[in-house]
């Protein structure tokens, strides 16, 4: 999937939303989406390795010796023009050069941005909504030109409007609304996306003359149809999982911690702390260490393959993302009707009850996975 692709998701979750009078929804992003876009992907494993490759051959910081974004594409578009022949010369070419100088400038200071101590790329430190929001931004108000992106106008409220300016509702929906009488929602005509356009197929349906004015409660319909597409974006760090541990957290860590201390004090080194059956009750839980070793694989770092623990990304064979998966459309909510949301409810710290678990971990759990957890190695 492509960072354009993606985009174009998100906007047919707005549009089918808009279409029934739902103009509002949180969009929850993950930082490391990035990671899975192929275009960014490509960037990151050249860049990395083009910063990599010259810090080793010229025994210096790259982003010391180019401290500015503008340096740093100077750098880049030398490559490209061959004046340092060195590997990074037959990585960087001017297609990539050419792709890289269309992305916003924030964006390509983010995948330029010094890397961390073990060489990965801090996708913390890119501005992911604010890419993602713009493109979307852009593609809507080009669906909304062509007429495509509108906001669904209720029947009911549309009949009140018509009646309280003392028109008739069923001569106007035919000349305004494709889907007159078919709807709970009513979606204005394609062709009608400007005043100018509406005031035009009044004058054809012989409703206005060339001189008259829109009458006022059209022209509200008309205004109730057209969005108005606002963002407010934040982004939730350390500080979205960063919040006190439950009764569940609690238990889980000290035990995860008695787990660390009898692998350490019975000689057994190399191996990672986990407990098993959490979704189970209490007496259930099972200590284990599990060995690194075997969960070690070739990633590239600063430019080459190292062996670095494996990164654990969402299983889609999972029961927790097939429920995830079966209920996306329900959760949508793009119906006529109330949206979907759950609210647990507040965080209990004390108490002899015991804590609610994960719901993933409890639908995991159902579909016969491991109910385990570890600490960090």
């Amino acid at each position: 999937m492509t960072l354009r692709h993606l985009s174009r998701v998100i906007c047919d979750a707005v549009m089918d939303r808009a279409t029934v009078g739902k103009n509002y929804g949180v969009l929850v992003i993950p930082e490391g989406v990035l990671e899975f876009i192929n275009e960014i992907q490509v960037f990151i494993i050249k860049l990395n390795t083009i910063i990599g490759n010259y810090n080793k051959v010229h025994d210096r910081d790259f982003h010391t010796a180019f401290p500015t974004l503008g340096d740093k594409l100077e750098y880049l578009r030398r490559l490209v023009r061959g004046i340092r022949r060195d590997v990074s010369y037959n990585i960087w070419n001017a297609r990539d050069d050419e792709l890289f100088n269309d992305i916003p400038e924030f964006f390509q200071e983010g995948l330029l941005t010094e890397r961390d101590s073990h060489g990965n790329f801090q996708f913390s430190q890119v501005e992911t909504e604010k890419v993602l929001l713009d493109l979307v931004k852009d593609y809507l108000g080009i669906l909304k030109e062509k007429g495509r992106y509108k906001i669904g106008v209720e029947e009911a409220q549309f009949i009140k409007i018509m009646q309280q300016g003392g028109l008739d509702p069923d001569h106007y929906g035919r000349i305004l609304f494709d889907n007159w009488q078919q709807a709970r929602y009513l979606m204005v005509k394609q062709t009608i996306i400007s005043k100018k356009t509406l005031k035009a197929a009044l004058i054809k349906a012989g409703f206005l003359g060339d001189e008259d004015a829109i009458p006022t409660p059209i022209e509200k319909i008309y205004e109730l149809s057209v969005p108005k597409f606002k963002t407010q974006s934040h982004f939730y760090g350390y500080d979205g999982r960063g919040s006190d541990p439950t009764r569940f957290d609690c238990i889980y860590t000290y035990n995860l911690g008695l787990t660390t201390f009898s692998l350490i004090a019975n000689g057994a080194t190399g191996q990672m702390a986990a407990i098993l059956n959490l979704e189970q009750d209490f007496h259930h839980w099972h200590p284990i260490g599990i060995p690194i070793a075997p969960l070690m694989h070739l990633e590239e770092r600063k430019g080459k393959l190292e062996l670095v623990l494996e990164k654990s990304v969402v299983d889609v064979d999972s029961p927790a993302f097939r429920v995830v998966k079966a209920f996306r459309e329900k959760w949508l909510a793009a119906t006529p009707g109330g949206d979907h949301y759950r609210h647990p409810g507040p965080i209990r710290f004390t108490g002899t009850s015991e804590e609610d678990r994960p719901i993933t971990l409890l639908l995991n759990a159902l579909g016969g996975h491991m109910g385990g957890a570890t600490d960090a190695p």
